[in-house]
């Protein structure tokens, strides 16, 4: 099977077979240039610094890219008989590197070399640009939709409230750490910050208005250098270091549950990857970690077992930033200025195993379903697949109403019957409405 393109005005379509991810293709274009080769998106002559996958409002599922060139670029990804990209455009951001981005789906926010954070509308047209820090900022953050968080090599944190598009209003300014800080999370009411000064801290923040005021709440000690990398899921918080390790700690405890080894390089950057099984005798949350380094591999984690179950390899060069989709295809960025969509077969059916019966993927499937031809897709899709039929009526009531009806739109009153009988309890409220 080969790779197509198809030129139109102003993007141009790169179909990517997930398993032909060692066909070469070069593919050049009048105003930008992609290069596709063993899973490598050739996005820049320079590293790619960060990476972020969200869904963005009016473009659907998106890859969003800043690197050492000073652009933020945009990928639209979907699936067609394979994983498809479509480049949406590049943006000139920053002067200097663009080194992190992030997203709340209706805003994307960088920060840069040049010490500058930008505000962007989904349609990219700047809103704000703050000269945020003296200095590097390394890490910024969308909390609730108008708070921009932002954390720089000089120590601080620094907060803006967007009030409307005109009136933006300074927050709070404060150093929080003695060396750079590399990573932000937030999780309900609480900041974190990693820096290289081996420590991670855990901020309350207390709500007064529209105002914000952080207060230490935890300080976590452990990792022996630099921590490069942060990610929270309810109430863990794994950090990724120079020290080769990946640490997971319970955020209300302050205490380290684990310490995963395994890389022989810097951890630069980790992920948890949440799931939810199904199991003989009923289902279980599940936690998986991702993580990528300087050895040029990724690692994927049990959260329970607290041992590597893959390691990928094949990267040709550093790995700077990871990031994943539902249906577990590994995004990565290195300093090549590629985007790499890597799992080798081996790989894929090891832990396709693990989480054959991952129901995030039906979810996400689903919607996927519904946002396409329903009335011809989801029909034929969801009564072939058992298990995402019963995902859908006994987790997801709005898609199961849709489904209902249409199943009697389309005159298929025994696949109405089969749904009353599989929807259990569900189908009685359906029945009731």
């Amino acid at each position: 099977m080969l790779s197509k393109m198809i030129v139109k005005k102003t993007y141009f379509p790169i179909l990517i077979s997930i398993k032909l991810l060692l066909l070469s293709t070069n593919l050049n274009a009048a105003s930008d240039s992609l290069m596709y080769a063993k899973g490598f998106i050739k996005l820049s002559k320079k590293p790619i610094r960060c990476i972020k996958v969200c869904r963005l409002k009016h473009h659907g599922n998106v890859v969003l890219c800043g690197g050492d060139d000073g652009f933020v670029k945009m990928l639209h990804y979907y699936y067609d008989g394979g994983l498809m990209f479509r480049q949406k455009g590049k943006y000139k951001a920053h002067r200097g590197w663009v080194l992190s981005i992030d997203s709340d789906g209706k805003h994307i926010v960088s920060g840069g070399r040049d010490g500058k954070m930008i505000i962007w509308d989904v349609w990219w047209n700047v809103k704000k640009i703050i000269n945020a820090h003296s200095n590097w900022v390394f890490a910024v953050k969308v909390y609730q939709n108008r708070y921009f968080i932002s954390a720089g090599r000089d120590g601080y944190i620094k907060c803006w409230y967007m009030k409307d598009s005109k009136k933006w209003i300074k927050i709070f300014s404060q150093k929080v750490h003695y060396k750079d800080i590399n990573s932000l999370a937030i999780t309900g009411d609480k900041l974190i910050t990693a820096s290289d000064d081996k420590t991670i801290k855990i901020w309350k923040l207390q709500k007064k208005g529209i105002y914000l005021k952080p207060q230490l709440y935890r300080v976590l000690r452990g990792h022996k250098n630099v921590i490069l990398s942060i990610d929270t899921l309810k109430d863990y918080i794994a950090s990724a270091s120079r020290d080769r390790t990946i640490k997971i700690w319970n955020i209300n405890t302050g205490r380290c549950i684990c310490t995963l080894k395994g890389h022989r390089g810097y951890v630069n950057s980790v992920k948890f990857y949440p799931v939810f099984e199904f199991i003989k005798h009923g289902a279980r949350d599940s936690i998986y970690l991702i993580s990528a380094g300087r050895d040029k591999t990724v690692k994927i984690w049990s959260f329970d077992t607290k041992k590597c179950l893959i390691t990928v390899r094949g990267y040709k060069s550093n790995l700077n930033c990871v990031a994943l989709t539902y249906d577990f295809n590994i995004f990565t960025s290195d300093h090549n200025g590629n985007l790499c969509i890597k799992l080798n077969k081996s790989a894929k059916e090891k832990f396709g195993r693990v989480l054959k019966n991952n129901s995030w993927h039906y979810y996400e499937l689903a919607k996927f379903y519904f946002q396409t031809d329903y009335n011809n897709t989801i029909s034929m899709q969801a009564f072939k697949n058992k298990k995402l039929l019963n995902y859908i009526l006994s987790r997801m009531r709005k898609y199961a109403i849709k489904l209902l009806f249409f199943t009697i739109h389309l005159n298929r009153y025994n696949w109405f019957k089969m749904l009353i009988n599989k929807g259990s309890c569900i189908s009685t409220k359906l029945l009731d409405k």
